[in-house]
């Protein structure tokens, strides 16, 4: 059975290309919303998805023949990826053996970083979340600050759950800042003083020997999360705007999270827009977008008039507190974010707009003054299905994006091809 899922991945590498960039495998040349059809990685995003519920759904689903799919799901359950118990409903005919992903093969850690505080969560290869927490923590602090925190907090709640570090198959960080996607280093970050080309997985592999380490920028994690949770069924094509400090995106097209060719793209915050008044931005340009309506740049606006607010969440508890001279910044905050929005609308399409961040969570005037632009400065076609609507996770997408990200690493087609020749030998 080995040798002829040696044959079949070879033939599957001979017709598609493994993309380091994106961790998937995709057709030649421009990889894919899926894994390659007939693939057994294609089979877990089957599953994954609750698509296929038995071998007879993946038959249907597949047009595989019913012996090629046993011996697929055979070698699946054979290194414990899947799992068959129970039964499915019954359509009219006998009740078939339920699948689903195995809950016991392991665990996942993930945590999500702002400039101010960390998310950070447990979970199942299910994807199922059992432990989940925020902290504030200063990423200023550095990376050996920051990374030793994070690792001791997983450690003590492993054993705190009665759970084995070497269950932990993988983690996924994400951090406010640009990432190298391949090697998960950080990249002149901004807001991230000495972390500069530090590798983050390189850190991690010191303490988790044998776990996959996906790191990203923490609003492709949100897209991630977002998209998994609300969007998937909807739209292939999806943004994720984060506005809180500083303002970022996580684009997703073809149902795949664009990282562009090194994984800058998304960067959303530093792109150039008008102003009557040059706003330095702690890139060294001036008037990027967040320099001008980033939430550090309206609460410094709004200390000018006299108000005492300091960071984002104090310019969110102001507008909801009604002051009007908070709505007002918002809106025209809003109105700056729409005009680089609609053109992103014009060139990618997007079925949705998803904010979230401190700001978005600021009511409707954030909003009000982006529906305005997007809607009039956007071609007809291109806004006619268009949603521009708040987060629905909140604060959790980055998290579970961070989990989803990992879990898309380890059920990938080299990942289960090594697990079988792992289990051969």
């Amino acid at each position: 059975m080995l040798l002829t899922q040696a044959l079949l991945y070879i033939l599957i590498v001979s017709m598609a290309t493994y993309d380091e960039k994106s961790r998937k495998i995709g057709p030649t040349p421009f990889g894919s919303n899926n894994p390659v059809p007939g693939t057994l990685a294609s089979l877990v995003a089957l599953i994954r998805s609750s698509e296929a519920r038995s071998r007879a759904d993946l038959v249907r689903l597949t047009g595989l023949s019913r012996s090629s799919i046993t011996e697929r799901v055979d070698s699946l359950i054979s290194v414990g990826f899947i799992t068959e118990s129970g039964v499915t409903e019954s359509t009219g005919g006998r009740r078939a053996a339920a699948l689903s992903i195995s809950g016991e093969l392991g665990l996942v850690l993930a945590a999500d970083f702002g400039a101010t505080h960390c998310r950070w969560a447990i979970a199942r290869l299910t994807g199922e979340i059992f432990f989940e927490e925020e902290l504030e923590i200063d990423i200023s602090q550095g990376a050996d600050v920051v990374l030793n925190w994070i690792v001791q907090k997983f450690i003590a709640q492993l054993k705190q759950l009665h759970l084995n570090v070497s269950d932990v198959k993988g983690i996924g960080l994400g951090v406010p800042g640009p990432v190298e996607f391949a090697t998960g280093r950080v990249i002149s970050p901004p807001i991230m003083p000495g972390w500069h080309d530090v590798s983050i997985p390189k850190i991690l592999f010191n303490h988790f020997k044998f776990a996959v380490v996906v790191v990203d920028n923490d609003v492709n994690m949100m897209a991630i999360g977002e998209y998994v949770n609300s969007w998937s069924k909807e739209t292939s094509n999806f943004l994720m705007i984060k506005h809180s400090t500083g303002i970022g995106a996580g684009i997703i097209v073809g149902g795949r999270i664009l990282h562009g060719e090194l994984g800058a793209a998304g960067d959303l915050g530093h792109v150039a827009i008008e102003s009557e008044v040059d706003y330095q931005c702690a890139c060294g340009n001036t008037n990027c977008i967040e320099a001008v309506a980033g939430g550090l740049a309206i609460a410094k606006k709004l200390q000018d008039l006299g108000l005492d607010v300091k960071s984002a969440r104090d310019v969110a508890d102001a507008a909801l507190e009604g002051n009007v001279k908070v709505t007002a910044l918002l809106r025209e905050a809003g109105r700056h974010l729409g005009s680089v929005l609609s053109t992103l609308v014009n060139i990618l399409n997007p079925g949705a707009i998803v904010i979230s961040g401190s700001i978005a969570a600021s009511g409707d005037a954030l909003f009000a003054g982006i529906r305005e632009i997007v809607y009039s400065r956007s071609t007809s076609l291109a806004t006619r299905d268009l949603k521009i609507v708040p987060s629905a996770l909140g604060a959790r997408s980055g998290v579970v994006g961070a989990v989803h990200a990992v879990l898309d690493e380890l059920f990938s087609e080299p990942s289960i091809f090594s697990a079988l020749e792992e289990r051969s030998a």
